[in-house]
């Protein structure tokens, strides 16, 4: 019996709308204790830095539109796997379906950790993506867990994967009748199951 982290349920892959801040976070839970005197003490929750992303959406029609609205109400509450989108890294070249490893332009600077749960996401838009645990990595290559479903081309672009739960998110506005825009802030999940 032990317990493993929830795997995402769902993806949020449209790219941020870089006129507005992209940011990441960094912090820890922690609890405050405040006594009489005005002293307080401060108390771990986790252990491990939390990481929080945020960054604005606009989409560019009523598909996509319709699609992150269904994603939202959908998933709400669950666990999503959003790239982090300053972590940018490129294949190098093809990544065929049925192999495992990735060459990419680098992994230098990128936080990517082998063989806890993080994973990377390949992507060409909103709605074609593909991901993988990573469990081994060198300056320009990574290697999953298992073999690819897709192949993926030259050029095309994967992320680190910050597995989160919906922080915030404000209300879609509508710019123009065919877009619409919401700001995220997606913050990382612990969340974990019990399995046998």
């Amino acid at each position: 019996m032990s317990f493993t982290l929830i795997p995402p349920q769902t993806c949020c892959a449209f790219f941020p709308l870089w006129s507005e801040p992209v940011g990441i976070k960094r912090g820890f839970y922690t609890t405050f204790l405040d006594s009489e005197d005005g002293g307080e003490q401060r108390s771990a929750i986790a252990s491990k830095v939390t990481k929080a992303h945020g960054f604005t959406v606009q989409t560019r029609n009523q598909t996509e539109t319709s699609y992150l609205r269904r994603r939202i109400t959908m998933y709400v509450n669950k666990v999503w796997a959003v790239p982090i989108w300053p972590y940018e890294m490129e294949l190098a070249s093809e990544a065929a379906s049925g192999q495992a490893v990735l060459n990419v332009n680098t992994t230098v600077n990128r936080e990517l950790t082998a063989g806890s749960g993080e994973m990377v996401i390949l992507r060409t838009n909103y709605n074609n993506v593909e991901s993988g645990e990573v469990s081994a990595f060198d300056g320009n290559s990574i290697t999953l867990d298992s073999n690819l479903s897709n192949t993926w081309p030259a050029g095309t672009k994967l992320y680190p994967v910050l597995r989160s739960t919906l922080g915030t998110a404000v209300d879609l506005e509508a710019p123009t009748p065919e877009h619409s825009k919401v700001q995220f802030e997606f913050v990382e999940s612990f969340r974990s199951q019990y399995t046998e």
